[in-house]
């Protein structure tokens, strides 16, 4: 198997992303001319495979409007069904009334219910409160839950100066979140393997960010490198990568990838598994 460097001079990620691209520029209305896509930045494509066969699978472009028509979003009518759970973020919900505060209920006793608040302090989450793992947590402003748990299957739900605190990873790879407050995540490695949501940015410069579940991005996303394999991923920034991994593209079970990216999208290099490259789409737009 060969390796083949593709200095992108003249085209960016040409034979690598199915890209569906679109821009405020008008044009004659013509569709379908193959041409640069100027926002997505990078210096070297690494290909595992001969880079006219993947043409052949995986195009690259940008689709001009015309000069009275202004150009349509990627995320549209024609592929909500794929982006179903993640095409924006819920507004804020308010706190049921029933909601049991973890912060004065009992432990080590089956508790009633299954909507459940942190109304304040750190609750440092292990086994110690007998809930359904079907159950919803919502974390108030001013308080924390520090998830050390080793199960879960919980919809953790972070309000606006609320603070969720993933010590192990588990909370990201077991649980759905959604986050309008403040993560930390205290491994070098993030793996969303459920539904995470979240209204803001996520800058996690420093550590990788595997995908496979459902994920929204308010903003942009900073990460080391990105493995989307599998998953389905909506950031409504830019996408930034790190210098010495970059993206990565796969597939896990034969499940492709499928990604929206509002903005541009920067990376010093790529890699694409060609065990899967039949089934990687990607949609980007530019505004």
């Amino acid at each position: 198997m060969k390796a083949f460097n593709i200095k992108l001079a003249t085209f960016s990620f040409a034979a690598l992303l199915l890209a569906s691209c679109s821009d405020s520029n008008s044009d004659n209305g013509t569709e379908g001319s193959s041409i640069m896509n100027p926002k997505i930045v990078g210096s070297t494509v690494v290909s595992t495979t001969d880079a006219q066969t993947l043409a052949t699978q995986v195009t690259n472009y940008k689709k001009k409007a015309a000069s009275t028509t202004k150009a349509t979003r990627t995320i549209d009518a024609s592929n909500t069904d794929i982006f179903e759970g993640v095409i924006d973020m819920p507004a804020e919900p308010v706190v049921p009334a029933e909601a049991i505060d973890l912060v004065s209920a009992p432990q080590w006793t089956a508790l009633s219910g299954n909507v459940f608040k942190i109304s304040s302090g750190n609750i440092a989450l292990t086994n110690q409160f007998q809930m359904s793992n079907t159950a919803t947590i919502y974390v108030e402003s001013g308080a924390t839950l520090t998830y050390n748990y080793w199960d879960g299957g919980y919809k953790i739900i972070v309000l606006k100066g609320g603070k969720l605190v993933d010590s192990y990873g588990n909370a990201t790879k077991l649980c759905d979140i959604d986050n309008y407050g403040t993560i930390e995540f205290s491994q070098d490695r993030i793996d969303i393997n459920h539904t995470f949501r979240t209204s803001k940015n996520l800058n996690v410069a420093g550590k990788y960010l595997a995908i496979s579940g459902k994920a929204y991005f308010g903003g942009n996303v900073t990460t080391k490198a990105l493995y989307p394999g599998g998953s389905t991923t909506n950031i409504k920034g830019d996408l930034q990568l790190g210098e010495n991994e970059g993206l990565k593209l796969d597939a896990v079970n034969n499940v492709p990838t499928k990604m929206n990216v509002d903005g541009k999208i920067t990376a010093k290099k790529t890699g694409i598994d060609k065990r899967f490259y039949p089934l990687l789409r990607m949609w980007c737009s530019n505004q």
